[in-house]
């Protein structure tokens, strides 16, 4: 599996949990904060927010090809960055929360992952969950680390 094929499942995995508002398999980027903002305007329950998720790439490590079976081991390494509107008086905060929660459980279940020749290392979780200024709307936000192991010949 490629780079390419590992973010794709990735992207399906996010894609697929509810209300999970936009997904993008890249990092978004405007020159206009409006147009940034546009990015990640949705519609949950008939409520517009900034609702979405960015997965992004961020390298890889190896180990020699001793380490198993006499073949080389890539750990791909990807963030997945979710923006969620914040709003006190609906106490966005256990909402986001859960939703960061049903988005790392989506890429840890994902049929994809489990056996075959890609596995899933033991760390994908939710590295940080708090408030951040995104775009001038102060929202909540999650990084979640995902590492996925190739194993080559």
């Amino acid at each position: 599996m490629s780079v390419a094929g590992i973010r794709a499942t990735l992207y399906s995995a996010v894609n697929g949990v509810t209300s999970v508002g936009k997904v993008y398999d890249y990092e978004r980027w405007a020159n206009e904060w409006d147009d940034f903002l546009t990015l990640f305007k949705t519609t949950i329950s008939t409520v517009d927010q900034v609702r979405g998720w960015e997965i992004a790439y961020r390298g890889y490590s190896s180990q020699p090809p001793t380490q198993f079976n006499g073949k080389h081991i890539r750990a791909h390494r990807f963030h997945v960055v979710g923006y969620m509107g914040l709003d006190d008086s609906l106490s966005t905060e256990k909402t986001f929360a859960n939703l960061a929660e049903d988005v790392a459980d989506a890429i840890d279940a994902d049929a994809t992952f489990q056996g075959g020749t890609y596995y899933y290392v033991a760390d994908v979780g939710i590295d940080e969950h708090e408030p951040r200024m995104f775009g001038g709307v102060l929202c909540h936000y999650a990084l979640i680390n995902v590492v996925v192991e190739e194993i080559t010949a």
